[in-house]
């Protein structure tokens, strides 16, 4: 089990989304690791929003991925 979860963790940190939101350019990975992140000078508040669209569609892609290895470990989701 342990290895299924540290090649699942492995195969997430590979996952890389690029976001642009409001203009601002957001790069992070399937750890939710903020991997680049471009403000064009925009406020705070707007690179916030960014940041928390970006961990948005980060996680839709991560629970797909769960899903997807669940049911191949045999756990009906």
């Amino acid at each position: 089990m342990r290895k299924n979860a540290k090649a699942l963790q492995d195969e997430l940190e590979k996952e890389i989304l690029e976001v642009t939101h409001k203009g601002v350019d957001v790069k992070i990975n399937g750890n939710m690791d903020i991997l680049s992140l471009d403000s064009h000078d925009k406020d705070d508040e707007t690179i916030v929003k960014a940041v928390n669209e970006a961990s948005k569609q980060m996680k839709k892609v991560v629970e797909k991925k769960m899903r997807g290895r669940m049911s191949e470990l045999g756990f009906g989701l």
